[in-house]
């Protein structure tokens, strides 16, 4: 019996493992050389899908100050910021080549996220920020 008990436990904690793992985010990056600094993040890639993300610290009325520069050669590119209570505060969707300077008054004091996903994504990014 405890030997039937016990079979029975590792079953169901092995069926729940990989329920639990199926269910998390998954990503595929080949050929990334990445160089990644405060407020200083470039990379080229063959094949991106995913997410990766920074972080900074910022007070409720000052302006960050992104320019961005990216290349992509196929599939899709986003580029977003969210404030400190996770929300969306700015994006852009690149499928080409494209770049800008952006001023995005921040209008919360704490943690923001800058965040990068790629979808079969192939190319490069090169953005440059700071707080003002």
């Amino acid at each position: 019996m405890d030997r039937k008990r016990s079979v029975c436990l590792l079953l169901t904690a092995l069926l729940l493992g990989g329920l639990l793992a199926a269910c998390g985010r998954s990503s595929i990056v080949i050929g990334m050389r990445e160089m990644h600094l405060p407020g200083d993040w470039q990379a080229n890639y063959s094949t991106f899908t995913g997410v990766k993300s920074d972080s900074f610290q910022a007070d409720a009325g000052q302006t960050l100050v992104l320019d961005y520069d990216a290349q992509v050669d196929k599939g899709a590119l986003s580029i977003q910021v969210e404030n400190p209570a996770e929300k969306l505060v700015w994006e852009a969707q690149l499928q080409e080549a494209q770049s800008d300077s952006v001023q995005i008054l921040l209008d919360q004091t704490g943690l923001y996220v800058l965040r990068i996903a790629g979808e079969n994504a192939s190319g490069s990014w090169d953005l440059q920020w700071n707080i003002e």
